[in-house]
């Protein structure tokens, strides 16, 4: 199937599961509970995961990364379900390393305090896919909710650019924000990093390698479901998983 058409079914299928009221999404699925933890899922995520088996997809680790990026790209677009006011959303691009321009989108809530905190932000993507725009709307909502600058890092990606480039982009962008975080209507001392899954676990990378230095470190992590245990020992890793979106098997790829 070509990677458009999988984009717009990928996109239809997650409108439809989040704007199906969530009574109406518990009564029809029952309870959906994981099969090696109990955890009973959220009714939206559950209708979700129901809509994407039904629809035939081929899961992430057999869809090819053309496609697979394009529909993850559009995926996380459509989650924006309710419009997000900001005072301002800018592209721009930083120095980053070996003359590298790192992209990054700075989003700047309506709020007047004299100096905002900043977060520095890496999606999520498994180092392969994930970009300004797959994450926009989530930025959008904590710039609002959190009443802060948000900064979207667009880090190179694998296997185009090999690690290390990842880190080191990351890296550059963190600590040039924190030099001029004036610029962005805040200081140096409240400047955060943040990320989830592969981009969690760039921040975590980062503030890491600012302490080890002996440089500037972020005043707060925010790591949302981060990759921190590379052994895969953990026993979910050991278990075939087929019910959910992130298997082992799109894990190693």
């Amino acid at each position: 199937m070509h990677g458009s058409i999988l984009a717009r079914l990928s996109t239809t299928l997650i409108r439809g599961s989040l704007v199906v009221p969530r009574v109406l999404a518990r009564t029809t699925r029952g309870q959906t509970r994981h099969p090696h933890t109990g955890a009973v899922l959220d009714a939206h995520t559950a209708a979700y995961f129901a809509l994407l088996r039904a629809s035939g997809l081929p899961g992430l680790d057999r869809m090819p990364l053309v496609q697979l990026r394009d529909s993850y790209r559009i995926s996380g677009a459509v989650m924006d379900v309710l419009p997000v006011r900001l005072a301002a959303v800018e592209d721009r691009e930083l120095p980053g390393p070996h003359g590298y321009r790192v992209p990054v989108r700075v989003y700047t809530p309506e709020f007047t305090d004299d100096a905002l905190p900043i977060l520095v932000y890496m999606h999520g993507g498994g180092f392969i896919m994930g970009d300004l725009d797959s994450h926009d709307a989530v930025c959008r909502r904590m710039a609002k909710g959190a009443r802060c600058v948000v900064i979207a890092v667009d880090y190179r990606l694998a296997p185009e650019h090999p690690f290390p480039a990842a880190p080191l982009d990351a890296y550059a962008a963190f600590q040039w924000i924190r030099a001029h975080a004036k610029m962005f209507g805040g200081t140096p001392e409240r400047v955060a990093i943040g990320g989830d899954s592969a981009g969690g676990n760039l921040a975590l990378v980062t503030a890491l390698r600012a302490r080890d230095a002996g440089e500037p470190t972020p005043c707060m992590l925010l790591l949302i479901y981060p990759g921190t245990d590379m052994t895969g020992s953990c026993p979910s890793r050991a278990v075939p998983e087929v019910e959910f979106y992130l298997t082992p098997q799109a894990i190693e790829r």
